[in-house]
């Protein structure tokens, strides 16, 4: 997960005028890019790639998803895997700081 600091860093002097509220939003903006890729990949070892990527806590609640899903709603995994995902991108959950 990339910080305001490290995000900084790569950046420079694109960010120069930027607060840390608006580095932040950005961030989100770039993760929600991330979780929205992951979604619609096919492939699952790429698509296990890109979402781990993502905040621990998110992917977790993704992984927990999909287990409940494959095991409760006899999904296979790449099924379950990719509903997991496609449900949390509608949540629209935003991380916290």
């Amino acid at each position: 997960m990339l910080s305001i600091g490290r995000c900084r860093e790569l950046l420079g002097d694109d960010l120069r005028d930027r607060t840390d509220g608006e580095v932040a939003g950005l961030l989100d903006e770039l993760y929600a890019v991330a979780r929205a890729v992951a979604a619609q990949v096919p492939d699952p070892d790429v698509r296990r790639r890109v979402w781990s990527e993502l905040p621990a806590d998110e992917r977790a609640d993704i992984i927990e998803r999909a287990a409940i899903m494959e095991y409760d709603g006899g999904l296979t995994r790449d099924a379950a895997e990719r509903a997991a995902i496609a449900q949390f991108c509608r949540d629209g959950r935003r991380r916290s700081r």
